[in-house]
């Protein structure tokens, strides 16, 4: 064999070796890295108020080797319901879960027993029970949204003629975020000399005709929606009732309540960063995944109060149309 023939035969055998050493680093890198199954549980699942906080799982799932399986859920009647669509996730192999509650109260510690060892991150509402501790819990800050309602209501009242009266319709107050939510409004409205003559909870209004009802017997000035669902029923209603006219304020997300922001008939509206709380929300399950970190974090996202002639400004339209 000539030094050529060598040469070459040595150079053909280092190729293949790289590639060989290559391939099987490739092939070793996949298996450990792998891609981690997290259900995400969120009411009315479909409804396009989600959208933004969708965008922000996605961006963070792509980054962090997540899975997302978004559970197609309808509105939820009870607690129940939702456990058992938690037990059904957990059993078929959800490694973490990112689920809003429906009810803030679990003393029999439920949700604790449902999950074992799935890794979870509660999303825009806590805990109340001996279990506070246990949970990551990414939403805004409850109590400060309920506020930032009432300033933007009482903003537009001072010193005005009506007579400043109030009507709430506060959501599902089995959340512990919703009742820091009505608690924050009340407080933050009992120095502005506005005066709230009725509050109906979620419960409270679920018969039909009942808000309604409530509407004729006590007309307020002001109409206060605590959260999405309640300030689409409220436009609902001023829509369908065009003879009255009190102001409306509340929390909103969805296309149609950013619509009737834009055209005037919400006057003011609390919006929260659900881009951001999707991504954080992801971010957090991923540390308990990939890092096994079970250290426990409360994450704030930020909100703005927007108005119809504040809707196109640079940090709106961050918020309200979120590009990733």
């Amino acid at each position: 064999m000539n030094k050529n023939s060598l040469y070459m035969g040595l150079m053909i055998s280092a190729i293949l070796a790289v590639i060989l050493y290559t391939s099987y680093g490739i092939l070793n890198g996949n298996r450990e890295l792998p891609y981690y199954s997290v259900s995400v549980i969120v009411e009315d699942s479909s409804n396009d108020r989600w959208n933004a906080f969708k965008e922000g799982l996605e961006q963070g799932a792509s980054e962090h080797r997540i899975y997302l399986n978004i559970v197609s859920v309808t509105e939820l009647s009870d607690v129940e319901e939702e456990n058992a669509i938690l037990q059904r996730e957990v059993e078929n192999g959800a490694q973490g879960v990112i689920i809003e509650m429906y009810d803030s109260e679990d003393t029999e510690g439920t949700l604790l027993e449902l999950l074992g060892d799935t890794a979870a991150v509660l999303v825009g509402n806590g805990m109340e029970s001996p279990q506070d501790a246990a949970f990551t819990v990414v939403s805004t800050d409850a109590c400060e949204v309920g506020a930032a309602i009432a300033n933007a209501a009482s903003a537009d009242y001072s010193g005005t003629d009506a007579s400043g009266t109030i009507g709430i319709l506060a959501g599902n107050q089995k959340k512990r975020s919703m009742q820091q939510r009505l608690q924050g409004f009340t407080d933050a409205i009992a120095e502005s000399g506005l005066r709230v003559i009725w509050s109906l909870s979620e419960e409270e209004a679920a018969d039909e005709g009942v808000f309604a009802e409530q509407m004729e017997q006590e007309e307020p000035d002001i109409l206060i929606a605590l959260e999405n669902d309640a300030l689409e029923c409220a436009i609902d209603y001023l829509i369908e009732n065009p003879d009255i006219h009190c102001g409306l304020y509340g929390e909103g997300r969805s296309e149609k309540t950013v619509y009737y922001l834009d055209k005037g008939l919400v006057s003011g509206m609390v919006v929260a960063d659900e881009y951001s709380m999707g991504y954080q929300s992801v971010v957090q399950i991923a540390a308990q995944l990939e890092d096994h970190d079970d250290t426990v974090q409360t994450v704030t996202v930020e909100f703005l109060t927007v108005t119809p002639d504040q809707m196109y400004s640079e940090d709106t339209e961050r918020i309200l149309f979120p590009v990733i």
